[in-house]
């Protein structure tokens, strides 16, 4: 048996814990790939200014489980009745590696010497990797209604050697706290109440909305034309203003900007419910408003920071699990001395509080089951811990016909809240300086440690940056189930694909005196292109240029901070910039393709690499086979 039909084996051998938990598992070599993306966030997040990774993470990833074409996949179970454990996996690595051209053999040898050892760098990330991985592949279970996989978070801790591997380990179990699964196997939205997304609420929303100014709309347009007479500097009366409407509903309190003759602005809405944000949308045509897709508030926003003038959270706190996530999250993408205008209801208003008392219960207007309960002083320091300086707070009866400005708390009491049904909040971003005078602040919930506010605004920005990397490892997962020909479903996943092209492309580059990294790399970017474009058949995807190719990787990298997607799409050109390992890996998904449909005509050229007898004795020594 050739080399390449060996590797192959890992595409057929399930994960066993995952078969002994009654899924259906993925394979070693889906693992493998899984390993492989990680590896090389690792290598670019942690050494960004890195531009080859040659410190062998990639190489030790792809051949971590090889041993496994032989002894299969193991559990802690079986391997006490093995003995030691690393000298029986290194008796059949090397049984595998006498499959291999001599250069290859001995790199191999050297990468598996330090991974079993556990003293480099790269064996210790390779190790956390390993457990990272399997969390990702956790959460994708318990996304499907696998209810039996506690035992697995066990593991977190064990990462805590590398901050941003532990990072992700930590983010990931705490998304998956917050996945509720009932007997239909529906998913409840990350820090929202589910009932608020569908044609219901927007209905019953609809019709409660009074379509016309209140007074609330008026305080807030006189507060901000005052505002933007005042610190208007440049802009002069052409400077349109952007706004960011969280939780638009209908748009209703985006109407002071959209209407207003004083400013000019632009306002973007975003809300959990499709239905709304399209209700939103007709009733503002014509106007500057747009939305962007359904979003969940309660999480990272799609904006980058710094972004917006103001932004307005109107009737969204009371429905928040983590409302300080919230307000946090609008202080990172507030402009430095930007505003806040939120919209809230007082559950202290007399008329509620004597309902408690004789119904001795807590629930308010409209069955609208609130989450978070807030009198004016509860909001106050709630902006305050998050970043905020209040500057005005009012009060509006019930039918928001009337509005009257809020004294100054007075001991424990604001006079003339007790008749306020709604209240009014007006904030300003505080400057850094003004943030680190605020010192310590109590944890969100009131669990975990005080910190400086300070810190506790750099961690949040910080842990976004994690979330983006969940966000993108979850979508990548679709190249575990995908197949590479869509006609068949039997075929090899994209995961399974890549990472054999992978190790060709390795053993390939090996060989040749060049990067293996480089090599791994390449293919991997052309992997997650096939990931997002498999369910077009090979014959078609096959014949996409450059420039569409290209087009998908930015779709599939979306998610990932700016700078890493630029830095992935940097290395795609470099791969079309006279780079041999480049050419290898094209050419490499070019004979896949061209081995399925039979028929498909090269984009390019392939002869300079095809003519290269050291190439076509090594392609030949591994897969048995001369190229097409």
């Amino acid at each position: 048996m050739n080399a390449e039909a060996k590797f192959s084996v890992l595409a057929k051998i399930p994960r066993t814990g995952w078969l002994i938990k009654g899924e259906r598992p993925e394979t070693v070599a889906d693992h493998t790939f899984g390993a492989l993306v990680l590896s090389m966030l690792v290598e670019d997040m942690h050494k960004p200014e890195h531009t080859t990774g040659d410190g062998g993470l990639l190489v030790m990833s792809l051949i971590h489980d090889i041993a496994e074409t032989y002894t299969g996949d193991l559990t802690f179970r079986t391997k006490k009745y093995i003995g030691s454990h690393a000298a029986f996996e290194t008796k059949y690595f090397e049984k595998f590696v006498k499959l291999l051209p001599q250069r290859s053999k001995t790199h191999f040898m050297d990468r598996w010497n330090d991974f079993c050892e556990g003293k480099s760098k790269c064996a210790r990330q390779l190790h956390i990797i390993d457990i990272v991985e399997m969390l990702v592949q956790t959460l994708e279970y318990e996304k499907m209604g696998q209810r039996k996989l506690d035992e697995f978070w066990q593991w977190v801790p064990r990462c805590k050697d590398d901050a941003f591997l532990f990072s992700i380990a930590r983010g990931l179990r705490r998304r998956s706290n917050f996945f509720k699964v009932n007997p239909e196997v529906r998913y409840q939205h990350f820090e929202s109440a589910e009932h608020h997304s569908d044609i219901e609420f927007a209905e019953k929303l609809i019709a409660l909305d009074y379509g016309k100014r209140t007074k609330r709309d008026e305080v807030v347009d006189r507060y901000f034309a005052n505002y933007v007479q005042r610190n208007r500097i440049n802009g002069g009366d052409s400077e349109i203003f952007a706004v960011l409407d969280v939780g638009c509903g209908l748009g209703s309190l985006s109407r002071v900007f959209l209407e207003s003759k004083c400013f000019q602005c632009k306002v973007t809405g975003i809300d959990i419910n499709p239905y709304l944000l399209k209700e939103a949308t007709k009733r503002w045509v014509g106007r500057r408003f747009e939305t962007l897709p359904p979003t969940d508030i309660g999480w990272y926003w799609d904006t980058h920071a710094e972004t917006f003038d103001v932004v307005l959270i109107g009737e969204v706190l009371e429905h928040m699990f983590d409302p300080w996530f919230v307000l946090m999250e609008a202080f990172r993408v507030l402009k430095p001395g930007g505003l806040v205008f939120i919209s809230i209801p007082n559950s202290f208003h007399k008329d509620k509080k004597k309902r408690y008392l004789e119904e001795e219960r807590i629930e308010l207007r409209y069955r609208e089951e609130h989450i978070r309960y807030y009198g004016p002083r509860q909001i106050v320091e709630l902006l305050t811990e998050t970043g905020f300086k209040v500057e005005e707070l009012w009060g509006l009866d019930i039918k928001w016909e009337d509005a009257w400005t809020l004294d100054t708390c007075r001991g424990s009491r604001y006079p003339g809240s007790e008749d306020a049904w709604t209240l009014v909040l007006c904030a300003t971003k505080k400057n850094p300086q003004e943030v680190k005078e605020v010192g310590m602040t109590p944890p969100p919930g009131r669990h975990g440690p005080d910190l400086p506010l300070e810190q506790r605004i750099d961690n949040h920005v910080e842990d976004r940056e994690v979330a983006l990397v969940q966000q993108f490892l979850e979508g990548i997962n679709k190249a575990k189930l995908l197949r590479v020909d869509t006609a068949n479903p039997h075929s090899e996943t994209i995961a399974q694909q890549t990472v054999r092209l992978a190790f060709e492309a390795c053993c390939s580059a090996i060989e040749l005196g060049l990067n293996p990294e480089k090599a791994i790399r390449y293919i991997l970017l052309e992997g997650f292109i096939e990931s997002h474009l498999a369910e077009i058949s090979p014959g078609l995807r096959g014949r996409f240029g450059t420039d569409v190719r290209r087009e998908a990787l930015r779709d599939v990298l979306s998610p990932l901070p700016q700078p890493i997607i630029q830095r992935y799409l940097n290395i795609y050109e470099s791969s079309h910039a006279g780079s041999i390992e480049g050419l290898i890996a094209r050419y490499l998904l070019y004979r896949d393709l061209q081995q399925i449909t039979g028929e498909l005509d090269p984009m390019e050229d392939f002869s300079s690499l095809l003519s290269n007898g050291l190439f076509s004795k090594t392609i030949n020594a591994i897969t048995g086979n001369l190229p097409i």
